[in-house]
């Protein structure tokens, strides 16, 4: 069966998401050395500023032993780990091989629901973090781009979720021992 490469928006995506994320997880798990004016808070200017349109990223959070932004960044190290397992496995084999597509899979599912995590918690506790921003900072600070995290991880499930349906569909219909079904 022959092998169709991703489009090229979701191999940029995962090249430029990658190196945002891991940027990311350090700013949090590397708290409070990350903080202004701590010796590596130069390096995290935009952060901290963030953290006070996202008080998750702030001291705050941090002295209230809030667990959820650490154990959120180090699932950013595993996101990022299967970003570059799947690039890797892309370049390597070309339009991707079976596992590839599964990695590149489950790499963007988590991304996805991740993100949706993040959002909901913040729903759920009653915007707690950010409602005290005034709309446009709300809007062009925390839900742009938060938006961002959801369109291209959801729009990047549904393509390698339809290439694997696809494979399983033809593996069915190939002769090789799998009974030919009718997807409904």
């Amino acid at each position: 069966m022959p092998s169709r490469n991703p489009p090229k928006v979701i191999l940029l995506w995962l090249l430029l998401s990658t190196p945002v994320v891991l940027y990311d997880a350090a700013f949090i798990l590397l708290r409070p050395h990350t903080f202004t004016p701590n010796p590596l808070s130069f390096l995290w200017r935009g952060h901290n500023f963030y953290a006070t349109v996202d008080y998750v990223y702030s001291a705050h959070a941090l002295s209230e032993q809030d667990g959820f932004p650490a154990a959120q960044s180090f699932m950013n190290l595993i996101e990022s780990a299967l970003n570059i397992l799947y690039l890797y496995l892309y370049s390597s084999t070309g339009a991707g091989s079976a596992g590839g597509l599964v990695v590149g899979f489950a790499a963007v599912v988590m991304t996805l629901s991740k993100t949706m995590l993040y959002l909901l918690n913040e729903v759920f506790a009653g915007g707690r973090h950010v409602l005290h921003n005034d709309l446009s900072t709300f809007i062009w600070c925390y839900a742009v781009p938060s938006s961002l995290w959801i369109l291209f991880p959801a729009w990047c499930t549904v393509w390698f979720g339809g290439e694997i349906l696809r494979r399983i569909d033809e593996g069915e219909g190939s002769g090789k021992g799998g009974k030919e079904k009718k997807r409904v």
